[in-house]
């Protein structure tokens, strides 16, 4: 929901297309780069920032150059910071390439060292050409299983999700 609002994206952009059934289209680990930077403001606390480029926007559908949106992260209000919503779903999938990212916390103590501007936190291989947002499937504990088909979601799923997560939050 986010990233649609804060790129004012149609969702074909985010996830696969209703009128492109199959085609697999939909934003990938290869269009988002997770960099840390110096912070200019505070010394001895870097950032977090997010490249998304979005290739199936309406009418640029290859088109054209990817548009590219920059996030970084908000210390005033974390439920709309969104590279760290992103995180937490890397974090989740477990898509770092990294062997010394154990946690969370060590993506933020992550210092970027002279003469570097920014490190690039790179993903696995193998999770490239994986669509960020999923399909997710029903278990025993429930709709919120990480175990993940890996084929993207569909708007009408996406819908369902949505739904899903509502019907939860009003049982409990």
């Amino acid at each position: 929901m986010l990233s649609m609002a804060y790129t004012s994206s149609r969702p074909g952009a985010l996830i696969e297309s209703g009128c492109l059934w199959g085609s697999n289209d939909g934003l990938c680990y290869k269009d988002v780069v997770l960099r840390v930077i110096p912070n200019p403001d505070q010394q001895d606390r870097h950032v977090l920032v997010m490249e998304i480029s979005l290739l199936f926007m309406k009418e640029k559908r290859n088109k054209s150059q990817p548009t590219t949106y920059i996030f970084h992260e908000r210390d005033d209000n974390l439920a709309l910071c969104h590279a760290s919503h992103f995180l937490a779903l890397v974090w989740a999938y477990d898509a770092f390439e990294a062997r010394g990212i154990k946690s969370v916390e060590d993506v933020l103590r992550i210092r970027v060292q002279a003469p570097r501007n920014s490190l690039h936190l790179r993903w696995k291989p193998h999770m490239l050409n994986t669509p960020i947002f999923r399909r997710a499937i029903h278990t025993a504990e429930g709709f919120g299983s990480l175990r993940i088909r890996p084929y993207p979601m569909t708007r009408s799923t996406s819908t369902f999700s949505v739904w899903n997560v509502i019907r939860a939050l009003s049982t409990s």
